[in-house]
């Protein structure tokens, strides 16, 4: 019951988005009536775009993004035709603000967003495989640290036994080093 009422709830929030992302529609017929884009910026619509184009990445890597990714499609759609419509009908310097906006905020920000884990995926591989050619050829050293008992029945003997591991298939012997501490009875 409990996955059907959340997909319920998601396409009662994927209605409410697209009636956000069409709440400019009133706004770009007059602009269209008017063939002017008059005071009317273009930077909510470029930044709003790319706010839909990395929802809908992140919903394409996401199982089950069906939701997330339709309703950003739409909202990248309906955005993509206001920013056309302001291009269209502005005055050639928002023009080229417009298409450096556009350029430099969603192929610049999405270009980085897959450019920066790829390259640190590189690098980070890299210095695994030259950690890996220096050291494995190592002999290992193994620290064990014990708590033994005297006659007395009294914990107060620590034994160090360090084992290297050989190439060859030669027997591991303990070296053994007993130290007392102070104050105990030996």
């Amino acid at each position: 019951m409990a996955p059907a009422l959340s997909f319920i709830i998601g396409i009662i929030g994927n209605v409410i988005s697209i009636m956000f992302f069409a709440s400019p529609m009133k706004t770009f017929r007059e602009v269209v009536k008017k063939k002017s884009t008059g005071e009317y910026e273009v930077v909510p619509y470029i930044t709003t775009l790319l706010c839909t184009n990395i929802w809908m990445f992140y919903g394409f890597r996401k199982p089950g993004g069906l939701l997330i990714i339709t309703v950003n499609a739409a909202g990248a759609i309906l955005q993509f035709i206001y920013i056309t419509l302001f291009l269209i009908y502005s005055p050639l310097h928002k023009k080229v603000k417009t298409v450096k906006l556009a350029i430099i905020f969603n192929i610049g920000f999405l270009g980085s967003a897959i450019a920066v884990p790829s390259v640190t995926g590189v690098v980070l591989g890299s210095a695994q495989m030259i950690l890996y050619s220096i050291y494995r050829n190592k002999s290992k050293v193994e620290n064990q640290v014990k708590i033994g008992q005297n006659d007395h029945g009294a914990k107060n003997m620590i034994e160090v036994s360090v084992y290297k591991e050989t190439s060859d298939e030669q027997e591991q012997k303990p070296v053994n080093i007993a130290c007392n501490r102070p104050g105990s009875i030996v």
